[in-house]
């Protein structure tokens, strides 16, 4: 399953989206490793197979940064089944 959107880290807090779906949450980074959760809600028309029919639900993540590139392990709180794994990559400076 591929997918685009964007995601902004900034002071602890995660916001962002794609074209059916938004999130918030917390993150924290210690030593090079991410850890947080979201709460991710659907808004658009079209619902992800992975999601199936949840409109709203919780996915807690981690992973590595390295050199603007966050390689993270997603898991639905509410199915920990439901694995998903995501390469995000830094686009711009906040300023």
């Amino acid at each position: 399953m591929q997918g685009a959107g964007v995601v902004v880290f900034e002071n602890q807090r995660v916001l962002g989206g794609s074209s059916d779906y938004f999130y918030t949450g917390r993150y924290e980074v210690k030593e090079g490793f991410v850890q947080g959760e979201v709460e991710v809600k659907f808004y658009g028309r079209n619902v992800s197979p992975f999601f199936k029919l949840l409109k709203k639900f919780r996915v807690r993540f981690s992973g590595k940064v390295r050199r603007g590139v966050m390689k993270l392990n997603n898991y639905v709180v509410q199915n920990p089944k439901k694995e998903l794994f995501v390469r995000l990559s830094k686009r711009a400076e906040i300023e």
